[in-house]
């Protein structure tokens, strides 16, 4: 698999957008920046077989909000749905810095989206504000798990990393807090 990893910018109100060719609406997504980001895109796919020329793996954005993509083994994405705005997996930290300005921001609205997309990517998503609040976003089953990082010791310690599921972090670092 050819990957040519790049740094790119894209300006408030830049549209961008994703379909599957499967002729069904629902699996549609355009948007207009309202954030200027900038960020590291792949272009695994080599066509523009999914609507876009590149996976968008991390980014920041001008209000200090960041997404990054992080290995998850065993990840089952969403089914898209009628009701909800599907996006992508490989444009999801994409979508995020450009639309929000903070984790609350994107919580709040976390229930009224699907990430969809082949199971292969295989990645939990870290999204961190300039507050230093975090949001973990995996997908188990296919259904949403969310966990807020308030680094405050108890929610969460301000860190995460790839495998395994961000549970098993949290209690292994509760685990050894005892030691300390």
């Amino acid at each position: 698999m050819l990957s040519n990893w790049t740094i790119t910018s894209h300006p408030v109100d830049a549209i961008h957008g994703s379909k599957s060719h499967d002729d069904d609406d629902r699996n549609v997504i355009f948007w207009r920046a309202k954030i200027g980001t900038v960020g590291i895109t792949a272009n695994w796919f080599g066509d523009d077989t999914y609507g876009f020329p590149s996976l968008f793996a991390d980014s920041l954005n001008a209000k200090g909000l960041s997404c990054s993509l992080l290995a998850l083994i065993n990840t089952q994405y969403e089914e898209r749905s009628k009701d909800k705005l599907n996006v992508f997996a490989g444009t999801f930290c994409l979508y995020v810095t450009q639309t929000y300005s903070t984790v609350n921001d994107l919580v709040s609205t976390l229930p009224e989206i699907n990430v969809y997309g082949p199971d292969a990517i295989a990645q939990h998503f870290v999204v961190r504000d300039a507050s230093g609040t975090s949001l973990i976003l995996e997908f188990v089953n296919g259904q949403k798990v969310i966990y807020v990082d308030r680094n405050d010791g108890v929610n969460g310690f301000g860190i995460t990393t790839n495998e395994p599921f961000f549970n098993y972090h949290l209690q292994n670092v509760q685990h050894y807090e005892w030691k300390v």
